[in-house]
């Protein structure tokens, strides 16, 4: 099975979310159950440039392996990139909890870091974070999370993530320090019949509040599955008539495709335009 919700249990980390072009189809297959998380580290220099230097290799893979190699990424400043809904390269031979080779079990999330202990604050905060909301989705526990030096067979082989222990993980998972600003209060869901299957706009009402979102929902078939539809930009307004957020259409790599649904964040707004492209009826959830 290919995950949908990882975009979804990243955004509730309160952090940035990349969504890598294909995420939703990318694996060596799908999932055969998903039963926890394995964190890793990059190894790549500190003196790469950019957020997530990373990205290309854990997508794509390198000489001696396919990619992808990872589920999800976390940048320097903390933004999560969701890389691959299915299965990843990211454990190799490895035991967990009575799981054997995890790769198709557990989700692998690889963080920038060069591997000498050296993390950003904004990761320290990010990184439990991130594994509390994946364990959360999965209903699953804390020891459902551990390092790749503790997965790993034979033992030793790995020490990633260093710098990031085991134990202070959970802890932190299970405790967070400090508080980002978060709203999942749906004020109302409507529903949007396109009148084909042209570019349309829809226009919603928003709270203005600092969390005010959209989430826009592609319709479930009976088989757990939807029927692509695109969102090619919103522009968003306060009650001052001043654009607030953002248009995802000029956010690098945006991938106006929808298989699943989707978080646009729109602090302040009061009022936005949806520009969207659909055959079947859709769902709008307005947060605030």
């Amino acid at each position: 099975m290919y995950v949908p919700w990882l975009v979804d249990a990243a955004r509730s980390t309160g952090y940035p979310v990349v969504e890598v072009p294909g995420w939703q189809t990318r694996g060596h297959g799908g999932m055969r159950v998903v039963e926890g998380v394995v964190g890793h580290h990059t190894a790549t220099s500190d003196s790469a440039p950019g957020d997530y230097p990373s990205l290309d290799i854990v997508t794509n893979g390198r000489a001696d392996l396919a990619g992808p190699l990872c589920n999800l990424g976390l940048g320097r400043s903390g933004t999560v990139y969701v890389v691959a809904a299915g299965c990843a390269y990211h454990a190799g031979a490895s035991r967990w909890l009575g799981f054997l080779d995890v790769n198709d079990e557990f989700l692998g999330i690889e963080a920038e870091s060069a591997g000498a202990g050296g993390w950003t604050d904004a990761q320290r905060d990010a990184y439990p974070r991130l594994v509390a909301a994946l364990l959360r989705y999965m209903s699953r526990g804390l020891d459902r999370y551990a390092g790749h030096k503790d997965v790993c067979l034979p033992v030793g082989r790995k020490i990633d993530p260093v710098g990031i222990d085991t134990d202070w993980l959970r802890e932190r998972a299970a405790n967070p320090t400090v508080t980002v600003p978060q709203s999942v209060e749906i004020l109302e869901r409507i529903t949007v019949t396109p009148p084909d299957g042209g570019e349309h706009t829809v226009r919603v009402f928003l709270s203005g509040s600092p969390g005010s979102a959209i989430v826009v929902r592609p319709r479930l078939g009976g088989d757990g599955s939807s029927k692509p539809m695109w969102v090619g930009g919103i522009l968003a307004w306060g009650s001052d008539h001043a654009g607030v957020g953002h248009n995802p259409a000029q956010q690098p790599g945006y991938d106006a495709r929808l298989t699943s649904h989707r978080r646009y964040d729109v602090p302040g707004a009061v009022w936005a335009d949806v520009r969207y492209s659909a055959a079947e009826p859709f769902e709008i959830d307005l947060v605030g």
